[in-house]
């Protein structure tokens, strides 16, 4: 909606503290714009500036701008981002009186006082963000290379809330009130699971372990043996009665499939695997039940087969309960002493070191295999594996031709196309220069929280058949191009790093460098390097040149199969005018123009542009970016020029395929 609206919603979460202001879940009643009103029911997030906290009242109405970050049309496709609503101040938020549920308060009131023990401890113990994201389920105030590292060794589950959190603290409470006769410690573990609930929210892992474990308990209570697949289905059938929209929800089908291949297919593994021990088997079956049952849902939205993960497993869920049960004695003795609570960090710390580890492991094929299947290609790959492990070693020929086939679907080979890719980043740049299977990324976007090498370079590189980088070409350090760099380097071996001598920055030059086995090459103008059937030569900056931010910008020429092409990075007219007055006109004449600068008005001159000459100009720019790309006079300039133009908001990714005798063929992925 152009404008502002009005929206009046309630809450649907808690305000969080975040780099740029306060954000918030709501479910939205009605909006309203000028004279018209309407009903819409949504869950949108909130985003409110500003240092005092926002009040936690059950109902608001709200006055910013409504709108959601577009799609990005590549192969694979990225849906749209969430609705969101910007509000400018405080000012526009208005709390709406009206009777506030009573469960509603004490749970604020719960939450309050343990997000203030948090907070109180968290700059003098770097393990409180672990019991933030163990407890809370915030795994955003985890490091962002931790999460990445997470994510690579297929470790990501440990930090979402689930059965094993209701099932310890059930556990510890009952201990707990060991004196008391049987049923006054089963109603205290109820009602810890009850408080643990209400802390963090209906999340649909933890409502769903919550239901079984009272199904279990009223079934013991009958005297009858609980049955798993009975209270999985009553708790999840249970579930989308209440809300029929869960069957869409991410959260949701993870924690019904995974539990399902707890319940299903692990007591079969159990079942055949006779020749390990007992200790062994039985939560290596466990782990890759759950493994296995949630893997038509992991594939199609991460992206990534985990080989070695149930194994990894094994040794994670054992640290995994003791930190948790650790986390929550230090949750319960904080809200009564805080000097008490102080006692336990020391341990917490000792527990928490592991995740440095994790963080450091590079991306190997053992912990992460990028690929692309979804829909009926993730099933049929799920169930040929299930095959393939109730068969055990002696596995059937049917089911070992079923793995060869789906192995090739999963592993697709590179043909041995000479291509340049723009990949749509939205407001940034990303380009695939490759020669089959050897390829270099030249920028890669970036996002500011986000992560978008796994959501974006990832499948598109998949999809291609590469799972190494030979190099990564930083142009300059500004986020828009050199974060998804650093992203993709997270789950992609990169051999190389290319940049212009001068390229540094606090962040991201700094940790591109200090991946392990990547070697930084500083290049200047006149440099040659070769990739495949691709000759790349450099044009700027030149030696000794104290150029910096855009106009410091690495441009490079490539050349293959008699085409060129100019990737020109964030240079603006000054560093033109140097490269065409060090090259001279007739040098710099090209196939294809990446135009520079996202097409500022500021880039892209008359005297360069008629110097290159290009048959093709690539364009890449954000939807509706708030920098107005491109400017109407560069667009102008390639009409008059006769250049073909596609630009990544309106023709999404764009592949360019060279032959023989300098001809092309266009591929885009838009309307």
């Amino acid at each position: 909606l152009r404008g502002p609206v009005t929206v009046t919603a309630r809450l649907d979460g808690r305000w969080r503290r975040g780099q740029f202001g306060w954000s918030v879940p709501v479910l939205t009643r009605s909006v309203r714009q000028r004279d018209g009103v309407f009903l819409w029911r949504q869950r949108i997030y909130v985003s409110l500036p500003g240092e005092a906290k926002p009040p936690e009242s059950y109902r608001l109405r709200l006055r910013g701008y409504l709108g959601r970050a577009p799609g990005l049309r590549n192969a694979p496709r990225l849906p749209p981002g969430p609705w969101r609503l910007q509000i400018k101040s405080q000012r526009f938020l208005e709390v709406i009186r009206s009777p506030e549920p009573l469960i509603k308060r004490w749970t604020d009131t719960l939450h309050a006082a343990v997000d203030d023990r948090l907070r109180g401890a968290q700059d003098s113990a770097a393990a409180v963000p672990v019991v933030r994201a163990l407890i809370l389920g915030d795994s955003l105030a985890l490091d962002r290379r931790l999460r990445q590292g997470l994510r690579r060794s297929g470790l990501a589950h440990l930090f979402a809330i689930s059965g094993l959190h209701v099932g310890l603290l059930a556990t510890l409470a009952y201990l707990l009130l060991t004196p008391l006769p049987r049923g006054f410690r089963a109603a205290g573990a109820a009602l810890g699971v009850v408080l643990y609930l209400a802390l963090v929210g209906p999340r649909p892992s933890l409502l769903r372990a919550s239901l079984m474990a009272g199904i279990a308990w009223l079934s013991m209570g009958m005297e009858r043996r609980p049955q798993t697949g009975q209270a999985l289905a009553l708790s999840l059938g249970g579930m989308v009665l209440m809300e029929p929209t869960l069957i869409r929800d991410l959260g949701f089908l993870l924690t019904a499939s995974a539990t399902a291949g707890v319940a299903v297919l692990a007591p079969e593994f159990f079942r055949r695997w006779t020749a390990l021990p007992a200790w062994l088997s039985r939560p290596l079956a466990v782990s890759l039940g759950a493994q296995l049952g949630s893997l038509p849902w992991v594939l199609p939205h991460f992206g990534l087969l985990h080989p070695t993960s149930a194994i990894l497993n094994l040794v994670a869920i054992p640290w995994l309960a003791m930190t948790l049960a650790v986390s929550f004695c230090w949750t319960a003795v904080s809200l009564v002493s805080r000097s008490a609570a102080s006692l336990t960090l020391p341990v917490l710390e000792g527990l928490s070191r592991p995740l440095e580890w994790i963080a450091e492991v590079p991306p190997s094929p053992l912990l992460t295999w990028p690929v692309d299947l979804r829909g009926i290609g993730a099933v049929s790959l799920a169930a040929a594996l299930v095959v393939f492990f109730v068969c055990g070693l002696r596995a059937s020929l049917r089911s070992t031709a079923m793995l060869l086939a789906l192995g090739l679907a999963v592993m697709p080979l590179a043909d041995r196309a000479v291509e340049l890719t723009m990949i749509d980043v939205g407001q940034g740049d990303a380009f695939l220069l490759r020669d089959a299977g050897r390829a270099i990324l030249v920028d890669g976007g970036g996002w500011q929280s986000a992560d978008i090498g796994q959501r974006v370079l990832l499948p598109a590189l998949a999809r291609k058949g590469i799972r190494r980088l030979e190099a990564v070409v930083m142009t300059h350090p500004d986020l828009d191009h050199c974060r998804g760099l650093l992203d993709i380097a997270a789950y992609v071996r990169v051999m190389e790093l290319w940049s212009a001598p001068g390229a540094t920055g606090p962040e991201c030059p700094t940790r591109l460098a200090a991946l392990p086995g990547v070697r930084w090459r500083r290049l200047w103008a006149g440099e040659s390097l070769d990739l495949g059937r691709w000759r790349l030569r450099v044009l700027h900056p030149p030696p000794g040149s104290s150029l910096a931010g855009n106009n410091g910008s690495l441009v490079v020429q490539a050349t293959a199969l008699g085409s060129s092409v100019l990737l020109t990075g964030d240079i603006e007219a000054r560093a033109e005018r140097e490269i065409l007055a060090r090259e001279g006109s007739t040098a710099l004449a090209t196939d294809v123009l990446k135009v520079a600068h996202h097409g500022s008005r500021t880039s892209t001159s008359p005297p360069f542009l008629a110097a290159t000459a290009p048959r093709l100009a690539l364009l890449s720019v954000g939807k509706r970016n708030r920098y107005r790309h491109p400017a109407p006079t560069v667009i102008e300039r390639l009409d008059r020029l006769g250049s073909f133009l596609f630009r990544t908001d309106h023709h999404g990714m764009v592949e360019v395929r060279f032959a023989a005798e300098g001809s092309m063929r266009v591929f885009h992925y838009g309307p």
